[in-house]
């Protein structure tokens, strides 16, 4: 698929599945092709928040619908309720998200702009990528596919995101704090240590890692020598 027809079926495709997103202008100097603002609330009027928070945690399949989470009806599960539900308040809080979109396969990169989620905020946050931009993926997510529905996942992804951020920032946005659910680590050390050569490169591509981001991955390890690595494929 060539990269205009990409970028306008994904155009269509958030416009169908998060139509609060209106298309932006790139910041100046940035690579990205494409912009997006909008605004997502997690977990606003969630009658079901004990069974989503205890399927987070357990890294189960949770619904995403324009950006707010729901409990699967299909669930099976035996659900436990969350020692921590009761300290949890204004649950329902709503976040401006500014979303920019690079030629495949440059992983999208979202900012939460108000509230403003920055290291500067919270200098503890576990999950916050070096320039702030938010860290979506969870090690259940499968690569990212490169399709009509890469934006609209990677905003479902985000969308999780924050409902985690929500209760890490309500349990006291420090060390201590609970992020909800599997965590993994994504720096080029811990993917050249975790990811096999034959295993599928975690651009999402299709192919394999040595074929693919292997010896991209291994000349940026020996090229750092201080600051975490940014995902940037």
């Amino acid at each position: 698929m060539l990269l205009e027809d990409w970028l306008e079926a994904n155009t269509q495709t958030v416009a169908n599945s998060y139509p609060q997103f209106q298309t932006a202008a790139p910041p100046v100097g940035s690579t990205a092709t494409r912009a997006w603002k909008g605004v997502i609330a997690p977990l606003k009027g969630s009658e079901e928040l004990g069974y989503i928070l205890d399927d987070l945690a357990n890294g189960a399949v949770v619904l995403v619908q324009a950006g707010t989470l729901s409990h699967d009806p299909s669930c099976r599960r035996t659900h436990q309720r969350p020692g921590y539900l009761e300290s949890l308040k204004a649950v329902d809080s709503s976040f401006a998200i500014s979303l920019l979109v690079f030629p495949p396969k440059h992983h999208p990169k979202a900012f939460c702009l108000t509230p403003e989620i920055t290291k500067r905020i919270f200098p503890l946050h576990p999950h916050l990528h070096a320039d702030n931009a938010v860290c979506s993926y969870q090690p259940n997510d499968r690569v990212l596919p490169w399709d009509d529905t890469t934006v609209t996942v990677f905003l479902n992804y985000t969308s999780i995101w924050l409902a985690k951020h929500i209760v890490w920032q309500q349990t006291g946005a420090n060390q201590n704090a609970i992020w909800i659910g599997p965590a993994a680590g994504h720096t080029i050390q811990e993917i050249l240590r975790d990811v096999g050569r034959n295993d599928p490169c975690p651009c999402g591509s299709g192919a394999k890692f040595k074929n693919c981001h292997l010896t991209y991955c291994e000349q940026q390890n020996a090229a750092m020598m201080a600051g975490p690595y940014i995902r940037r494929f």
